[in-house]
């Protein structure tokens, strides 16, 4: 899609572009017992089934070595940024001033090819994928 987009002189704009919170690595921290920190919370749970946050435990991993190879970029910066370098406008959601300073903190530098190349890799590993949210085909 993106190839035939960029062919055709046709921005994508990302709905999601941190699919459901799964790209911002809160799903992925484990408290001493080996539990999850955080669970999806309402209809997300049935999205970001634990099969589906398991499977993208490698991307994470990757999104997590970048960005502190850069500085110490959230894993949300890495994903926006990923996105921004391949020409794709994210739309993100926010619910408050931590959270709007966290994603505008993906702007202002690009990822390096081999970063890119690296995080490409890593996504192009997960098999299940995302289909959206519940509620938005109802």
């Amino acid at each position: 899609v993106l190839e035939t987009a960029r062919e055709l002189g046709v921005t994508i704009v990302a709905y999601s572009p941190l699919a459901q919170g799964l790209l911002t690595g809160k799903f992925h921290a484990v408290d001493n017992s080996g539990e999850a920190v955080a669970k999806p919370p309402g209809a997300r749970k049935l999205v970001l089934r634990r099969e589906v946050v398991s499977e993208a435990a490698p991307l994470i991993a990757t999104m997590r070595e970048v960005g502190a190879a850069r500085g110490g970029k959230s894993c949300t910066q890495i994903a926006l940024n990923w996105l921004l370098c391949q020409g794709v406008v994210p739309i993100v959601g926010v619910k408050n001033r931590a959270q709007v300073l966290e994603a505008s903190g993906a702007m202002g530098w690009r990822l390096s090819d081999a970063e890119l190349a690296e995080l490409d890799r890593a996504s192009k590993a997960m098999q299940k994928s995302i289909t959206g949210f519940p509620l938005e085909n109802a």
